[in-house]
């Protein structure tokens, strides 16, 4: 338009010029600083290292393989104790300890071993080399030499070894005397026998199967070894375990025998920490299977004070009498001012049994809330140890519900559950039959039946005379006292055996807890122990409160067709003899 000045231009057509006068500086841009990705060749190796020794000078062939096709330092270092320690080895041929090399190929150098070593023979040598890629620094693949020797070194010699005093067990303990005319190190082979030397096997010493390595002198040093022969032969028992020793240098060896000696290597059992006397299938040191089949680790939840931590332990068949002294307990968290690591056992009291120990944990100590593990290991007087075990725990702030047994829990037997129809049949091989649901009959009623504890039809005399129902009557009164002696205060002046805290009754009020007695089980089989939680009532199998988590299964079911059980109730059985309340 007349009298306005031409401007830049706006709007759409602009931007696409500009992204059009961009876009190639930018592709540009990005093809100039790509980076290209390049892979660097294998550093350098040195192999195939030859030894030619001689005391004037030693001469050594090796070859150097280098990808990168750069120049490579190779550097020389000796040992003259068995590969102890290393230093420069001097060469003839720059008076230095390193050597380039062009590139790959083989090659060989001289090592002054004189002006290292001197003029005396040496059995006790290697020669290691490393190298180095001068170009690019990347340190390759160096080689070490065998042992050899350089003059002719004398042999060394056992000059004792001393005989274990038997029967031994665990680490034992014996001496070797040794000297060398050269003074060198020398290489200490150690073999066991079972059977006084017919078949020998190599033997782990102190805590190593690999060949020692020890220094010596031209007159004797004396040296404390130990085999470990619980863990080389765990749970052996021979009267005629015997040891042998090699010692060698490059060029000789010397041999010796102990004599003969017993072992007794069967080791005790170490039950794992564990609260109270919960077992281990029930405090999360082992798991459960799950129902998909897989193992579920899962924690034993434990109140940080007013617990008892047991450890238990047994002498196994054949195996030496248990040290209780040698108990050591460790945990991963710190207590009572023992660090994480450190030693417990100061805190257990062995039982008067002498089979286990224990610690109470009273006021004024408490375990340190969360994951808490402890571990225990143990030996017998011939030092043979257990296998150690540990438990980890869940500990959390003690309340009144994480100790259940400090207030009463008064438990119903419920006798007049009817949750299953149960009844028998047959006049030889009985057949018991069940079905879910109710009858109308208590499950505790029919169990008896099918024992011929009671009849469902009883003769008019018998229903009279109240039979059926005094052994009714009889029958829950002793299941009540013998569960009451078992786990409660006990029963008749007997004292119970798990919980005065404990009471039962078969009556419904003032309890907190419930078992049904009796009801067969929907699963066919025959068990013990199968149980289904069903927790607080989600599935309708008690209808006493919604609050109760039941067991949807019989605990303990009986072969109604075993021998112990005919010879015991076939005179009352249904079908086989004459039930209570139906004799004439």
């Amino acid at each position: 338009m007349p009298g306005h000045p031409i401007g830049p231009a706006r709007g759409p057509l602009a931007l696409l010029a500009l992204l059009l006068l961009i876009a190639p500086l930018s592709i540009s841009g990005c093809s100039r600083n790509e980076a290209i990705a390049e892979t660097l060749p294998d550093p350098a190796t040195v192999t195939g290292l030859i030894i030619d020794p001689d005391i004037s000078g030693t001469l050594f062939q090796f070859q150097v393989i280098a990808p990168t096709g750069n120049p490579q330092e190779v550097t020389v270092e000796y040992s003259e104790d068995l590969g102890n320690s290393f230093q420069p080895a001097t060469l003839f041929e720059n008076n230095g300890s390193s050597f380039t090399v062009p590139t790959d190929g083989f090659y060989s150098l001289t090592w002054d071993s004189s002006a290292n070593l001197g003029s005396e023979p040496q059995g006790d040598l290697l020669l290691r080399l490393e190298i180095v890629d001068t170009a690019d620094g990347r340190s390759g693949t160096g080689v070490t030499s065998g042992i050899f020797s350089i003059g002719t070194p004398t042999a060394p010699q056992i000059l004792s070894i001393g005989t274990p005093q038997g029967p031994a067990g665990g680490d034992i303990a014996f001496d070797i005397s040794i000297s060398d005319g050269n003074a060198d190190h020398v290489t200490v082979d150690i073999d066991f026998s079972l059977d006084a030397g017919l078949t020998w096997n190599e033997a782990t010493v102190d805590g190593s199967n690999a060949p020692l390595i020890l220094p010596t002198s031209v007159s004797a040093i004396t040296f404390i070894l130990h085999w470990n022969a619980g863990v080389d032969q765990p749970g052996a028992v021979s009267p005629l375990a015997r040891l042998r020793a090699t010692v060698s240098d490059a060029n000789s060896a010397t041999v010796a025998l102990t004599g003969i000696f017993g072992v007794n290597l069967v080791a005790p059992l170490l039950r794992s920490p564990t609260i109270g006397d919960i077992p281990d299938e029930m405090n999360g040191s082992e798991p459960f299977t799950g129902s998909t089949g897989s193992d579920v680790v899962f924690r034993l939840i434990v109140p940080d004070q007013d617990a008892t931590i047991t450890i238990g332990w047994q002498q196994q068949p054949g195996g030496s009498t248990i040290d209780p002294s040698t108990l050591v307990v460790t945990s991963t968290r710190t207590i009572d001012n023992v660090a994480a690591g450190g030693d417990l056992s100061s805190l257990f009291s062995v039982n008067a049994a002498g089979d286990g120990a224990s610690w109470a944990i009273t006021e004024g100590v408490s375990l340190p809330l969360g994951e808490v593990a402890f571990e225990a290991r143990l030996e017998d007087q011939l030092g043979n140890g257990a296998s150690s075990v540990s438990t980890t725990f869940q500990v959390v702030v003690g309340t009144s519900q994480m100790s259940p047994f400090d207030w009463n829990d008064s438990w119903w037997l419920e006798f007049d559950g009817d949750r299953t129809a149960t009844w028998s049949s047959g006049t030889s091989a009985i057949t018991v039959t069940s079905s879910i649901g109710p009858n109308g009959i208590p499950d505790h009623v029919e169990d008896l039946v099918v024992a011929g504890l009671q009849s469902l039809n009883p003769l008019p005399a018998a229903s009279a005379a109240g039979v059926v129902a005094r052994v009714r009557d009889w029958i829950e009164a002793s299941v009540v006292d013998r569960i009451e002696t078992h786990y409660g205060a006990g029963s008749g002046g007997i004292p119970g055996g798990f919980s005065s805290a404990l009471s039962f009754a078969g009556t419904a009020s003032n309890h907190t807890s419930a078992l049904r007695i009796g009801g067969d089980d929907s699963v066919s089989g025959f068990v013990l122990g199968r149980a289904m939680v069903d927790h607080r009532n989600n599935s309708p199998n008690s209808n006493n409160s919604s609050s109760l988590g039941v067991f949807t299964t019989n605990l303990l079911q009986f072969y109604v067709n075993s021998f112990s059980f005919r010879q015991r109730f076939e005179p009352l059985m249904p079908g086989l003899g004459t039930p209570v309340g139906e004799h004439t």
